[in-house]
């Protein structure tokens, strides 16, 4: 609830000062204005709906280009009204630790890290796909692989959803297991099993929806 609260302000102050840059301002700062608007929007779009480009790094850019684009606004607003500069600063810095504490120092030591680019990836059915990531505990324990699961629109494949995550059933390693994902028995269930039909490894279902 506090999260979004907090993110319906941000949008807020952002489209206050848009408004506040738009009027009467050179040409240069409503091409700057409406860069910002789109990349902000963008994002809002991405966080409220969780689909993002089928990419990737494509979350993280969004995001990113979105911050720095908030950020551009209320700096060039500033010399029009210091208030509100002041108060979408703020707000924005209290959304990036309510919002995204993954980049908090200390999340890495709670939640471990995961490498960027996945070990494996691949697609199960024409709207489902997956990525298998090599992730790291820092408290100790040994690297392990987990999946992650996204389905896609029949009529926009260019976009996905994050619907799973897990860590996968074949026991942890340093290299690559025989993680197998496929469908499940219906058209809405994926599995996670072990190539091999290991016993005392039960498979995984994961329900699309």
């Amino acid at each position: 609830m506090l999260v979004n609260s907090l993110s319906a302000a941000i949008l807020v102050v952002f489209l206050w000062a848009v408004w506040l840059l738009m009027r009467k301002c050179s040409r240069q700062d409503a091409v700057l204005a409406g860069l910002a608007l789109f990349a902000v929007l963008l994002a809002a779009v991405q966080f409220g709906t969780g689909y993002s480009f089928a990419s990737v790094l494509a979350p993280l850019i969004v995001y990113g280009i979105a911050c720095v684009a908030y950020g551009a606004i209320f700096i060039v607003v500033w010399r029009k009204n210091r208030l509100t500069s002041v108060l979408g600063l703020a707000a924005g810095i209290a959304g990036l630790v309510l919002i995204a504490p993954d980049i908090l120092p200390v999340a890495p030591l709670v939640m471990g890290t995961s490498k960027i680019f996945p070990a494996a990836e691949g697609r199960v059915t024409p709207t489902t796909t997956y990525r298998i990531f090599l992730r790291h505990s820092l408290w100790g324990a040994t690297p392990y692989y987990g999946y992650i699961i996204y389905t896609n629109p029949h009529w926009f494949p260019v976009i996905e959803k994050e619907v799973a995550r897990g860590a996968s059933p074949c026991g942890n390693d340093d290299e690559l297991n025989d993680t197998v994902v496929s469908r499940g028995p219906d058209d809405q269930t994926i599995q996670i099993s072990c190539r091999g039909g290991v016993p005392e490894v039960r498979p995984i279902e994961v329900k699309l929806r």
